[in-house]
């Protein structure tokens, strides 16, 4: 495959990597407390560590694919996250008293 072809479809070394993120907290917690513990979640271990990530909540947890964030106008727009980064997320994870357990897992390619 040639280098621009590659480059469009994100293989060789254009390939980005990202991870799977899932973490569940008492689903009796309060709504208010809830929403402080992702709102927390998001700026400090994902945005903190120069990452975006999308999931969907469901009463009781989180599940979301963690991905490299690279703002600004002329910046490459592409780009992977480290294992520096990912295990950044595990130690949030899991110092946090309010989740009950957690995964994460390894880096893996964000196109396929």
């Amino acid at each position: 495959m040639n280098k621009r072809l590659r480059k469009k479809k994100f293989r060789g070394e254009f390939r980005e990597l990202g991870f799977r993120i899932a973490f569940r907290y008492p689903s009796d917690l309060a709504v208010s407390q809830s929403n402080d513990l992702l709102d927390r979640f998001y700026s400090e271990a994902i945005e903190g560590n120069g990452m975006v990530c999308a999931g969907w909540e469901d009463g009781a947890g989180w599940d979301a694919f963690a991905t490299a964030h690279r703002p600004g106008k002329n910046v490459r727009r592409h780009g992977s996250v480290t294992e520096a980064q990912r295990e950044a997320v595990e130690k949030w994870l899991r110092n946090e008293k309010a989740i009950l357990r957690y995964s994460v897992g390894p880096l893996e390619d964000d196109w396929r």
